[in-house]
């Protein structure tokens, strides 16, 4: 799940360049570092800026990555579900850090009550379409705050727990051979959408969208297809 260790940010979204790296929770997971990956894209062209918060490790405080803070990088706002594994304070630095404008911050639950500690199971964002579980929103402020941002720029897909729970929101636009935005999931998470959340979809999704099975990978990691995929700007 390269997602939780780095990020990527390209000129055209942010005013300086930058590359971030996080500080993650599990000590065990550290050790997916690569210093290859990380020369790999700062020859792609180099970044102005880089940005190293693993070092918040050492304090007991988290940030993983775009696995904790969902961006809506066209217009500079960050989602985050504030967890052992998202620092508030940590993301707030984030925002100011990066250059982006605000943050959207809001606790979220499981269908049991417990909390979700990563974003993107619970919330995904496209160009022009979102999808988010706002059943796991328990905080009437909260749920409202984050539904108006979101429904600023573009359409809501609005999924339940138990379709929270077949990775349904943890998708990832991308754009297809001939440049075109799709969603990207797994095929539990496309059998759990209804034809008409299909429909929204694929009507703001010219490139369509598109699944592949990833079940073992689902019940034994815990991630779906967006946890696998880190994207390079």
């Amino acid at each position: 799940f390269p997602n939780n260790w780095f990020s990527p940010h390209g000129g055209g979204e942010v005013d300086k360049s930058t590359l971030v790296t996080y500080p993650m929770k599990s000590e065990s997971r550290r050790r997916e570092r690569r210093e290859d990956i990380l020369s790999y894209l700062r020859g792609l062209g180099g970044y102005e800026k880089e940005l190293v918060m693993e070092e918040s490790e050492g304090k007991g405080i988290f940030l993983e990555g775009t696995g904790a803070l969902v961006l809506d990088r066209a217009n500079k706002v960050a989602y985050a579900v504030i967890s052992e594994r998202c620092d508030r304070d940590l993301a707030e630095a984030w925002v100011k850090e990066v250059g982006y404008d605000r943050l959207v911050a809001f606790h979220s639950y499981d269908g049991e009550g417990q909390p979700v500690y990563h974003t993107n199971v619970v919330m995904a964002i496209g160009t022009s379409v979102a999808v988010v579980c706002t059943d796991s929103v328990t905080d009437a402020g909260e749920r409202a705050f984050l539904l108006d941002n979101l429904r600023a720029h573009r359409a809501v897909v609005e999924i339940s727990h138990d379709q929270m729970s077949r990775f349904c929101g943890n998708v990832l636009e991308v754009m297809n051979a001939k440049g075109l935005p799709c969603f990207v999931m797994s095929t539990q998470a496309y059998d759990a959408f209804t034809d008409d959340q299909k429909a929204v979809l694929r009507a703001n999704l010219e490139g369509g969208v598109h699944h592949v099975p990833l079940d073992t990978i689902e019940k034994i990691g815990g991630g779906g297809v967006r946890c696998t995929i880190a994207e390079i700007f």
